[in-house]
C-alpha cells in the first residue's frame, strides 16, 4: 500500500489491465498495474467480481489523492464487453468523487500531450514517456498511459511546468475540477 502523502493518482482503467501511476509533489512517480483475466462465457457473478476486484486493488491508490486524472470512456474501442467495461469506468469514478477531485482527459488528448499526435497509438505513447521519464520503470502500455494522466495532472497543480504549445492546448481542453 501506498502512503498517505500529497499526490496525483492516474489510472488507464481496463477489465485486463489497469494502468496506475502515483506522482509526488517532490517529483517521485510510481506506477502499477491491476491485471484480472476472464473470458467472454463468464457469469453475471464473475463478472462482477472481476470488477469489484479491480475497485478493491485501486483502493490502495487513491487515499488522500489531491487528485486523480481517469482517462476517459473509449468509446469505439474494440472488444466485447463494453458495459462491463463502463461499469468499471463508473464504479472507479463513484469511489473517486467520494474522497477527492476527479478529472477526464480524453484518450486523444492524452496521446496529444504525450506524442504531439492525437491518433498516437499506446506503443507510441509508451515510448514517449519512457523518454520523458527514463527513471520510472514502466511494465506496459497502460503503466504509460497512467503516468502520461498523472503528469497531466501535476503540470495542472503546478508541480511540472507546461513544456509546450500541445501541452498547454490538452491541458486547456481537459474537464478539470473545481
Amino acid at each position: 500500500m501506498i502512503a498517505n502523502f500529497a499526490r496525483v493518482v492516474a489510472i488507464d482503467a481496463s477489465l485486463a489491465s489497469t494502468g496506475v501511476a502515483v506522482h509526488y509533489p517532490d517529483g517521485r512517480i510510481v506506477t502499477g498495474t491491476i491485471a484480472t483475466k476472464g473470458k467472454r462465457g463468464d457469469t453475471l457473478a464473475e463478472r462482477s467480481h472481476r470488477i469489484g476486484f479491480i475497485l478493491g486493488q485501486l483502493n490502495n491508490y487513491w487515499g488522500t489523492a489531491d487528485l486523480v486524472v481517469i482517462e476517459g470512456p473509449a468509446g469505439a474501442a474494440p472488444g466485447g464487453s463494453t458495459w462491463d467495461r463502463a461499469g468499471l469506468w463508473w464504479g472507479i469514478v463513484n469511489r473517486i468523487l467520494i474522497h477527492c477531485p476527479v478529472a477526464v482527459v480524453a484518450p486523444p488528448t492524452r496521446a496529444k500531450w504525450a506524442t504531439g499526435n492525437s491518433r498516437s497509438d499506446k506503443a507510441a505513447v509508451a515510448v514517449a514517456m519512457s523518454k520523458r521519464a527514463p527513471k520510472v520503470e514502466l511494465a506496459n502500455s497502460d503503466e504509460a498511459d497512467a503516468l502520461a494522466l498523472a503528469w497531466m495532472g501535476a503540470q495542472w497543480l503546478g508541480w511540472r511546468p507546461v513544456k509546450n504549445k500541445v501541452e498547454q492546448a490538452c491541458l486547456d481542453v481537459t474537464r478539470w475540477p473545481k
